[in-house]
């Protein structure tokens, strides 16, 4: 039964939109996303370089890049060169994964928020929330004893029992309960600097 279930639950997403049928609170709501061929308009059409840097403004098709599944519109010709010379700087954020549950859940690309001058996309208002919570609730902490060791992980510095090298040159963020996390390479050096108190 619950084979027949999954199937036919495939096949209706397959067929549709999914995000719409699991949140169910988007009824009524148009959904403005435009498709050429199998690449998607993300962002409701608005330039991304622009947006990015805190502006809105509409993309033109004259202006138009396509990397991966998505086809970003500028506004003219010189933010379109820009994305062009840093695409990761500019384009939606990873992968198109929504930005709170991860790599498992694509984002709905027009679900958008800008933080820290990147794009991120949400499969849900819900995710949004949470993703905004998180971010007030981290910027309210001290930054001389709380640090963030990964994308999904804060710690106090006061707890942390050792720093400890792990496989391929990885480093494990071992705290006084046991507690093991991995610690993100691009956050090392910063996270060493503040377990020595600088």
């Amino acid at each position: 039964m619950w084979i027949t279930f999954f199937m036919c639950f495939a096949l209706v997403c397959a067929g549709g939109d999914c995000f719409d049928l699991l949140a169910g609170d988007n009824a009524g709501r148009e959904a403005p996303r435009q498709q050429r061929g199998s690449s998607v308009v993300p962002l409701e059409g608005l330039d991304p370089v622009l947006l990015a840097g805190g502006k809105e403004a509409q993309g033109d098709e004259a202006f138009a890049v396509t990397r991966g599944q998505f086809r970003y519109l500028f506004a003219g010709a010189e933010t379109k060169a820009a994305f062009e010379k840093e695409p990761g700087r500019f384009e939606i954020q990873l992968g198109g994964a929504c930005a709170k549950m991860g790599p498992t859940v694509r984002g709905n690309p027009d679900l958008f928020l800008v933080h820290e001058g990147r794009i991120y996309i949400f499969g849900s208002e819900e995710c949004v929330k949470a993703f905004r919570a998180k971010r007030e609730l981290e910027a309210k902490l001290d930054p001389s004893k709380f640090a963030r060791v990964h994308r999904s992980s804060i710690v106090n510095l006061d707890r942390v029992k050792k720093l400890q090298q792990h496989f391929n040159g990885d480093y494990l963020v071992v705290m006084h309960d046991g507690t093991q996390l991995k610690l993100s390479r691009s956050r090392r050096e910063r996270f060493r600097s503040l377990l020595e108190g600088g």
